[in-house]
Protein backbone atom coordinates (compact mmCIF):
# COMPACT_ATOMS: atom_id res chain seq x y z
CA UNK A 1 0.00 0.00 0.00
CA UNK A 2 2.87 2.39 0.96
CA UNK A 3 4.82 1.94 -2.59
CA UNK A 4 1.34 2.35 -4.17
CA UNK A 5 1.05 5.40 -2.76
CA UNK A 6 4.39 6.81 -3.65
CA UNK A 7 3.85 5.61 -7.51
CA UNK A 8 0.37 7.32 -7.17
CA UNK A 9 1.84 10.38 -5.77
CA UNK A 10 4.72 10.01 -8.24
CA UNK A 11 2.07 10.35 -11.20
CA UNK A 12 0.60 13.46 -9.71
CA UNK A 13 4.13 15.41 -9.72
CA UNK A 14 5.04 14.24 -12.88
CA UNK A 15 0.88 15.26 -14.63
CA UNK A 16 1.38 18.29 -12.57
CA UNK A 17 4.84 19.28 -13.99
CA UNK A 18 3.81 17.75 -17.74
CA UNK A 19 0.52 20.60 -17.58
CA UNK A 20 1.43 23.81 -18.92
CA UNK A 21 2.06 26.97 -16.83
CA UNK A 22 -0.61 29.81 -17.13
CA UNK A 23 0.92 33.03 -17.40
CA UNK A 24 0.33 35.92 -15.47
CA UNK A 25 -2.53 37.88 -15.48
CA UNK A 26 -2.52 40.97 -17.30
CA UNK A 27 -2.56 44.50 -15.79
CA UNK A 28 -6.05 45.92 -14.71
CA UNK A 29 -5.75 48.51 -17.19
CA UNK A 30 -5.00 48.19 -21.22
CA UNK A 31 -2.78 51.12 -22.00
CA UNK A 32 -1.38 51.81 -25.40
CA UNK A 33 2.23 53.07 -25.51
CA UNK A 34 3.96 55.52 -27.52
CA UNK A 35 4.95 53.99 -30.81
CA UNK A 36 2.69 50.98 -30.25
CA UNK A 37 1.22 49.40 -34.16
CA UNK A 38 -2.37 47.96 -33.56
CA UNK A 39 -3.44 45.29 -35.57
CA UNK A 40 -6.77 43.83 -35.90
CA UNK A 41 -7.07 40.79 -36.67
CA UNK A 42 -9.91 38.50 -37.28
CA UNK A 43 -13.26 37.85 -39.40
CA UNK A 44 -16.17 39.87 -41.10
CA UNK A 45 -16.29 41.87 -37.43
CA UNK A 46 -13.30 43.77 -37.62
CA UNK A 47 -12.96 43.55 -41.60
CA UNK A 48 -15.98 46.10 -41.11
CA UNK A 49 -14.80 48.13 -38.31
CA UNK A 50 -12.45 49.74 -40.92
CA UNK A 51 -15.49 51.51 -42.46
CA UNK A 52 -16.83 53.40 -39.53
CA UNK A 53 -13.44 52.98 -37.58
CA UNK A 54 -15.16 53.52 -34.07
CA UNK A 55 -12.73 51.78 -31.91
CA UNK A 56 -10.10 52.95 -33.42
CA UNK A 57 -10.96 56.18 -33.03
CA UNK A 58 -12.01 56.05 -29.38
CA UNK A 59 -8.13 54.22 -28.83
CA UNK A 60 -6.72 56.88 -31.02
CA UNK A 61 -7.85 59.65 -28.65
CA UNK A 62 -7.58 57.65 -25.44
CA UNK A 63 -4.00 58.18 -25.42
CA UNK A 64 -3.60 61.53 -27.16
CA UNK A 65 -0.12 61.75 -26.45
CA UNK A 66 0.68 59.25 -27.66
CA UNK A 67 2.28 57.93 -31.10
CA UNK A 68 -0.14 55.23 -32.35
CA UNK A 69 -0.58 53.55 -35.72
CA UNK A 70 -3.56 50.97 -36.86
CA UNK A 71 -3.80 48.40 -39.08
CA UNK A 72 -6.57 46.55 -40.12
CA UNK A 73 -5.56 42.95 -42.12
CA UNK A 74 -8.83 41.06 -41.36
CA UNK A 75 -11.07 39.51 -43.19
CA UNK A 76 -14.55 38.57 -43.60
CA UNK A 77 -15.90 34.81 -43.09
CA UNK A 78 -12.18 33.98 -42.23
CA UNK A 79 -11.62 31.65 -39.30
CA UNK A 80 -8.58 30.55 -37.15
CA UNK A 81 -7.63 28.35 -40.07
CA UNK A 82 -7.19 31.14 -42.69
CA UNK A 83 -9.84 29.71 -44.89
CA UNK A 84 -10.90 32.56 -46.04
CA UNK A 85 -7.94 33.88 -47.21
CA UNK A 86 -6.90 30.90 -49.61
CA UNK A 87 -8.62 32.06 -53.01
CA UNK A 88 -7.57 30.16 -55.31
CA UNK A 89 -4.95 28.18 -53.12
CA UNK A 90 -5.58 25.79 -50.31
CA UNK A 91 -6.61 26.20 -46.71
CA UNK A 92 -3.26 25.78 -45.28
CA UNK A 93 -2.06 28.55 -48.20
CA UNK A 94 -4.23 30.62 -46.82
CA UNK A 95 -3.25 30.35 -43.13
CA UNK A 96 0.40 30.79 -44.09
CA UNK A 97 -0.68 34.24 -45.79
CA UNK A 98 -2.70 35.35 -42.44
CA UNK A 99 0.28 34.76 -40.36
CA UNK A 100 2.53 36.63 -43.09
CA UNK A 101 0.42 39.69 -43.31
CA UNK A 102 0.20 40.21 -39.46
CA UNK A 103 3.97 40.06 -39.68
CA UNK A 104 4.37 42.04 -42.09
CA UNK A 105 2.49 44.95 -40.36
CA UNK A 106 4.56 44.39 -36.83
CA UNK A 107 2.31 44.69 -34.47
CA UNK A 108 3.21 45.29 -31.03
CA UNK A 109 -0.83 45.25 -30.35
CA UNK A 110 -3.02 42.33 -31.26
CA UNK A 111 -6.86 42.80 -31.22
CA UNK A 112 -7.89 38.91 -32.51
CA UNK A 113 -11.40 38.14 -32.72
CA UNK A 114 -12.70 35.05 -34.31
CA UNK A 115 -15.48 31.95 -33.63
CA UNK A 116 -18.40 33.30 -35.23
CA UNK A 117 -17.90 31.25 -37.99
CA UNK A 118 -16.68 28.39 -36.22
CA UNK A 119 -19.35 28.53 -33.88
CA UNK A 120 -22.40 27.16 -36.74
CA UNK A 121 -19.88 23.55 -36.98
CA UNK A 122 -21.65 23.57 -32.63
CA UNK A 123 -20.01 20.90 -30.70
CA UNK A 124 -18.31 18.88 -33.45
CA UNK A 125 -16.13 21.81 -33.89
CA UNK A 126 -14.72 23.18 -30.53
CA UNK A 127 -11.66 20.52 -30.19
CA UNK A 128 -10.77 21.80 -34.23
CA UNK A 129 -11.23 25.36 -32.99
CA UNK A 130 -9.67 25.43 -29.62
CA UNK A 131 -6.69 23.93 -31.41
CA UNK A 132 -6.66 25.98 -34.03
CA UNK A 133 -6.70 28.99 -32.22
CA UNK A 134 -3.77 27.55 -30.18
CA UNK A 135 -1.88 27.16 -33.66
CA UNK A 136 -2.34 30.65 -34.59
CA UNK A 137 -1.51 32.29 -31.37
CA UNK A 138 1.17 29.86 -31.13
CA UNK A 139 2.57 31.38 -34.74
CA UNK A 140 2.64 34.60 -33.83
CA UNK A 141 3.86 34.25 -30.48
CA UNK A 142 7.31 35.38 -31.95
CA UNK A 143 5.78 38.89 -32.35
CA UNK A 144 5.69 39.27 -28.47
CA UNK A 145 2.40 41.50 -29.07
CA UNK A 146 -0.13 42.44 -26.07
CA UNK A 147 -2.83 40.49 -26.89
CA UNK A 148 -6.47 41.14 -26.53
CA UNK A 149 -8.94 38.31 -27.90
CA UNK A 150 -12.70 39.83 -28.26
CA UNK A 151 -15.56 37.61 -28.25
CA UNK A 152 -18.08 37.71 -31.24
CA UNK A 153 -21.24 39.48 -30.68
CA UNK A 154 -23.95 37.70 -29.53
CA UNK A 155 -27.14 36.67 -32.69
CA UNK A 156 -29.81 39.00 -32.13
CA UNK A 157 -33.06 38.47 -32.12
CA UNK A 158 -34.62 39.95 -35.08
CA UNK A 159 -38.09 39.70 -36.17
CA UNK A 160 -39.64 36.90 -38.90
CA UNK A 161 -38.79 35.89 -41.14
CA UNK A 162 -35.45 35.45 -38.86
CA UNK A 163 -35.13 32.67 -36.60
CA UNK A 164 -34.73 31.99 -32.86
CA UNK A 165 -31.03 33.10 -32.27
CA UNK A 166 -31.63 30.65 -29.22
CA UNK A 167 -30.26 27.39 -30.38
CA UNK A 168 -26.76 29.33 -32.19
CA UNK A 169 -26.53 31.46 -29.34
CA UNK A 170 -26.17 28.39 -26.72
CA UNK A 171 -23.48 26.99 -29.33
CA UNK A 172 -21.90 30.08 -29.26
CA UNK A 173 -21.83 30.95 -25.56
CA UNK A 174 -19.39 27.62 -25.69
CA UNK A 175 -16.72 28.82 -28.40
CA UNK A 176 -16.54 32.04 -26.31
CA UNK A 177 -15.89 29.97 -23.30
CA UNK A 178 -13.01 28.71 -25.41
CA UNK A 179 -11.74 31.87 -26.25
CA UNK A 180 -11.56 33.02 -22.56
CA UNK A 181 -9.97 29.77 -20.89
CA UNK A 182 -7.42 30.57 -24.09
CA UNK A 183 -6.54 34.41 -22.81
CA UNK A 184 -6.53 33.17 -18.96
CA UNK A 185 -4.12 31.17 -19.87
CA UNK A 186 -2.08 32.93 -22.00
CA UNK A 187 -2.10 35.95 -19.55
CA UNK A 188 -4.54 37.93 -22.51
CA UNK A 189 -6.84 40.54 -21.89
CA UNK A 190 -10.68 39.29 -22.88
CA UNK A 191 -13.73 41.35 -24.66
CA UNK A 192 -16.75 39.32 -23.66
CA UNK A 193 -19.19 41.33 -26.57
CA UNK A 194 -21.62 38.85 -26.13
CA UNK A 195 -22.35 39.63 -22.97
CA UNK A 196 -21.39 43.76 -22.52
CA UNK A 197 -23.39 44.38 -25.91
CA UNK A 198 -25.82 42.36 -25.39
CA UNK A 199 -29.32 42.06 -27.94
CA UNK A 200 -30.24 45.38 -28.74
CA UNK A 201 -33.76 44.05 -29.40
CA UNK A 202 -34.01 43.28 -25.80
CA UNK A 203 -33.16 46.94 -24.55
CA UNK A 204 -35.11 50.21 -23.48
CA UNK A 205 -35.67 51.31 -26.36
CA UNK A 206 -35.37 48.58 -28.32
CA UNK A 207 -33.34 48.87 -31.46
CA UNK A 208 -31.04 46.19 -33.35
CA UNK A 209 -28.02 46.63 -33.26
CA UNK A 210 -26.93 44.56 -35.96
CA UNK A 211 -28.25 44.70 -39.89
CA UNK A 212 -29.40 40.33 -40.12
CA UNK A 213 -28.68 39.03 -36.38
CA UNK A 214 -25.28 38.47 -36.80
CA UNK A 215 -23.16 41.31 -38.51
CA UNK A 216 -23.29 44.83 -36.53
CA UNK A 217 -25.07 47.97 -37.85
CA UNK A 218 -23.01 50.89 -37.78
CA UNK A 219 -25.27 51.86 -34.34
CA UNK A 220 -23.77 48.15 -33.72
CA UNK A 221 -20.14 49.52 -34.10
CA UNK A 222 -20.42 52.38 -32.19
CA UNK A 223 -22.04 50.93 -29.58
CA UNK A 224 -19.29 47.55 -29.61
CA UNK A 225 -16.71 50.55 -29.10
CA UNK A 226 -17.73 52.16 -25.94
CA UNK A 227 -17.99 48.47 -24.86
CA UNK A 228 -14.73 47.43 -25.96
CA UNK A 229 -13.26 50.67 -23.50
CA UNK A 230 -15.43 49.76 -20.70
CA UNK A 231 -14.24 45.85 -21.28
CA UNK A 232 -10.10 47.34 -20.81
CA UNK A 233 -10.97 49.07 -17.74
CA UNK A 234 -10.48 52.36 -18.40
CA UNK A 235 -12.26 55.22 -16.79
CA UNK A 236 -15.18 57.31 -18.21
CA UNK A 237 -14.74 59.01 -21.10
CA UNK A 238 -17.81 61.55 -20.13
CA UNK A 239 -17.87 63.73 -16.94
CA UNK A 240 -19.72 65.98 -14.58
CA UNK A 241 -18.78 69.75 -14.05
CA UNK A 242 -20.59 71.67 -11.15
CA UNK A 243 -20.53 75.29 -10.83
CA UNK A 244 -21.70 77.69 -8.66
CA UNK A 245 -22.60 81.07 -9.84
CA UNK A 246 -22.59 82.91 -6.77
CA UNK A 247 -19.17 82.08 -5.24
CA UNK A 248 -17.45 81.44 -8.61
CA UNK A 249 -16.44 78.13 -7.46
CA UNK A 250 -16.32 74.48 -9.51
CA UNK A 251 -15.80 70.74 -8.60
CA UNK A 252 -15.36 68.75 -11.25
CA UNK A 253 -15.04 64.52 -12.40
CA UNK A 254 -12.84 62.86 -15.11
CA UNK A 255 -11.95 66.59 -16.25
CA UNK A 256 -9.53 69.43 -15.41
CA UNK A 257 -10.96 72.84 -14.90
CA UNK A 258 -9.55 76.37 -13.73
CA UNK A 259 -11.45 78.57 -11.32
CA UNK A 260 -14.90 80.05 -13.43
CA UNK A 261 -15.00 84.19 -14.15
CA UNK A 262 -17.13 86.46 -14.31
CA UNK A 263 -17.44 89.26 -17.02
CA UNK A 264 -20.66 91.13 -16.60
CA UNK A 265 -23.24 88.75 -16.45
CA UNK A 266 -21.18 85.95 -18.19
CA UNK A 267 -19.25 83.35 -16.08
CA UNK A 268 -16.55 81.51 -18.04
CA UNK A 269 -15.24 78.02 -17.14
CA UNK A 270 -11.85 77.29 -18.92
CA UNK A 271 -11.48 73.60 -19.44
CA UNK A 272 -7.47 72.79 -19.36
CA UNK A 273 -7.16 69.26 -19.79
CA UNK A 274 -10.14 67.05 -21.74
CA UNK A 275 -10.73 63.76 -23.78
CA UNK A 276 -12.66 63.97 -27.14
CA UNK A 277 -16.03 62.76 -26.60
CA UNK A 278 -17.35 60.00 -28.05
CA UNK A 279 -18.15 60.28 -32.04
CA UNK A 280 -21.64 61.27 -32.87
CA UNK A 281 -23.95 57.95 -33.41
CA UNK A 282 -24.96 57.30 -37.34
CA UNK A 283 -27.83 58.50 -38.19
CA UNK A 284 -30.70 56.73 -36.57
CA UNK A 285 -33.69 58.19 -34.87
CA UNK A 286 -32.39 60.04 -31.68
CA UNK A 287 -35.14 58.08 -29.67
CA UNK A 288 -33.73 54.90 -29.99
CA UNK A 289 -30.04 56.50 -29.26
CA UNK A 290 -28.43 54.76 -26.14
CA UNK A 291 -26.20 56.87 -24.44
CA UNK A 292 -23.62 54.85 -22.28
CA UNK A 293 -23.26 56.56 -18.58
CA UNK A 294 -19.59 56.55 -19.12
CA UNK A 295 -19.99 58.67 -21.86
CA UNK A 296 -22.33 61.59 -20.68
CA UNK A 297 -20.93 64.83 -20.30
CA UNK A 298 -23.01 66.68 -17.97
CA UNK A 299 -22.42 70.43 -16.71
CA UNK A 300 -24.72 71.40 -13.83
CA UNK A 301 -24.69 75.57 -12.72
CA UNK A 302 -26.35 76.43 -9.39
CA UNK A 303 -27.33 79.79 -8.31
CA UNK A 304 -28.41 81.07 -11.47
CA UNK A 305 -30.81 84.00 -11.87
CA UNK A 306 -34.25 83.44 -13.46
CA UNK A 307 -33.95 83.25 -17.05
CA UNK A 308 -33.13 81.13 -20.67
CA UNK A 309 -28.77 80.61 -20.40
CA UNK A 310 -26.80 79.42 -23.00
CA UNK A 311 -23.74 77.41 -22.97
CA UNK A 312 -21.00 78.59 -25.59
CA UNK A 313 -17.82 77.16 -26.84
CA UNK A 314 -16.65 79.75 -29.12
CA UNK A 315 -19.62 80.69 -31.74
CA UNK A 316 -21.30 77.46 -31.33
CA UNK A 317 -24.02 76.68 -28.64
CA UNK A 318 -23.78 73.55 -26.78
CA UNK A 319 -26.76 74.05 -24.44
CA UNK A 320 -29.83 76.17 -23.18
CA UNK A 321 -31.91 75.83 -20.71
CA UNK A 322 -33.85 77.75 -17.83
CA UNK A 323 -31.89 78.53 -14.48
CA UNK A 324 -33.79 75.01 -12.87
CA UNK A 325 -33.04 73.00 -15.67
CA UNK A 326 -29.16 73.87 -15.56
CA UNK A 327 -29.27 73.34 -11.40
CA UNK A 328 -30.08 69.62 -12.57
CA UNK A 329 -27.64 69.48 -15.26
CA UNK A 330 -27.78 69.73 -19.33
CA UNK A 331 -25.98 67.11 -21.11
CA UNK A 332 -23.65 68.67 -23.76
CA UNK A 333 -24.09 66.10 -27.28
CA UNK A 334 -23.21 68.47 -29.83
CA UNK A 335 -20.57 71.31 -30.63
CA UNK A 336 -16.79 71.57 -31.45
CA UNK A 337 -15.32 68.71 -29.74
CA UNK A 338 -18.18 66.80 -31.23
CA UNK A 339 -17.21 67.51 -34.90
CA UNK A 340 -13.59 67.02 -33.69
CA UNK A 341 -14.26 63.36 -33.11
CA UNK A 342 -16.54 62.51 -36.07
CA UNK A 343 -13.17 64.05 -37.78
CA UNK A 344 -10.88 62.09 -36.15
CA UNK A 345 -13.16 58.82 -36.96
CA UNK A 346 -13.84 59.82 -40.43
CA UNK A 347 -9.39 60.59 -41.29
CA UNK A 348 -9.15 57.00 -39.83
CA UNK A 349 -11.90 55.70 -42.24
CA UNK A 350 -10.18 57.07 -45.36
CA UNK A 351 -6.70 55.63 -44.17
CA UNK A 352 -7.93 52.70 -43.59
CA UNK A 353 -9.37 52.65 -46.96
CA UNK A 354 -5.95 53.42 -48.45
CA UNK A 355 -4.25 50.71 -46.35
CA UNK A 356 -6.86 48.19 -47.50
CA UNK A 357 -6.40 48.80 -51.42
CA UNK A 358 -2.54 48.27 -50.45
CA UNK A 359 -2.70 44.88 -48.95
CA UNK A 360 -5.11 44.10 -50.69
CA UNK A 361 -5.46 45.30 -54.32
CA UNK A 362 -8.82 44.72 -56.44
CA UNK A 363 -6.93 42.63 -58.80
CA UNK A 364 -4.27 41.09 -56.52
CA UNK A 365 -4.23 37.32 -58.82
CA UNK A 366 -3.03 40.02 -61.83
CA UNK A 367 -0.24 41.85 -59.76
CA UNK A 368 0.75 38.93 -57.78
CA UNK A 369 -1.16 35.88 -58.20
CA UNK A 370 -0.72 33.28 -61.27
CA UNK A 371 -1.61 35.95 -63.54
CA UNK A 372 0.55 38.34 -62.63
CA UNK A 373 2.23 37.97 -66.24
CA UNK A 374 -0.74 40.02 -67.67
CA UNK A 375 -0.24 43.37 -65.06
CA UNK A 376 2.74 42.52 -62.54
CA UNK A 377 4.32 45.61 -63.59
CA UNK A 378 2.10 47.75 -61.79
CA UNK A 379 3.17 46.28 -58.48
CA UNK A 380 5.56 48.83 -58.24
CA UNK A 381 2.35 51.26 -57.47
CA UNK A 382 1.62 49.10 -54.39
CA UNK A 383 4.36 50.94 -51.91
CA UNK A 384 3.00 54.29 -53.48
CA UNK A 385 0.15 53.80 -50.86
CA UNK A 386 2.56 54.79 -48.02
CA UNK A 387 2.28 58.54 -48.58
CA UNK A 388 -1.33 58.80 -48.17
CA UNK A 389 -1.32 56.53 -45.47
CA UNK A 390 0.96 58.68 -43.29
CA UNK A 391 0.07 61.78 -44.39
CA UNK A 392 -3.59 60.69 -42.68
CA UNK A 393 -1.93 59.11 -39.69
CA UNK A 394 -0.27 62.87 -39.11
CA UNK A 395 -3.65 64.39 -39.43
CA UNK A 396 -5.16 62.06 -36.70
CA UNK A 397 -2.07 62.78 -34.61
CA UNK A 398 -3.34 66.34 -34.04
CA UNK A 399 -7.23 65.89 -34.33
CA UNK A 400 -6.58 62.86 -31.42
CA UNK A 401 -5.67 66.23 -28.76
CA UNK A 402 -7.98 68.26 -27.13
CA UNK A 403 -6.70 71.85 -26.84
CA UNK A 404 -8.28 74.07 -24.11
CA UNK A 405 -10.65 76.04 -23.89
CA UNK A 406 -13.14 77.73 -22.52
CA UNK A 407 -17.09 77.41 -21.84
CA UNK A 408 -19.42 80.73 -21.33
CA UNK A 409 -23.19 80.70 -19.77
CA UNK A 410 -25.16 83.54 -20.37
CA UNK A 411 -28.18 84.74 -20.03
CA UNK A 412 -29.96 84.37 -23.42
CA UNK A 413 -31.06 87.92 -23.82
CA UNK A 414 -27.49 89.11 -22.96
Amino acid sequence: MKRFRLVAWAFVVALGCALPARAAPPAEKFELRDGDRVAFLGNTFFEREQAYSYLETLLASRFPDRNVTFRNVAWSGDTVFGHARAAFDTPEQGFERLIKVTHQVKPTVLFISYGMGESFDGDAGLPAFRTGLARLLDRLKDLEARTVLVSPVRHEALPAPYPSPDPHNRELRKYIDVLKQTADERGFWFVDLYQLLGDGMKASPAYPLTENGIHPSAYGYWMAAQAVEQALAYGPRGWTVTVDAASLKAESQNVEVASPTREGNAISLPVTRNLLPVPPPPPIDARYITVRPESRRVLVVKNLRDGHWLLRQGDAILAAGSADEWEKGLALTTGPLADQAEKLRQVAVLKNMQFFNQWRPANETYIFGFRKNEQGQNAKEIPQFEQPIAAKEAEMAKLRVVAPYTLTIQREDQ
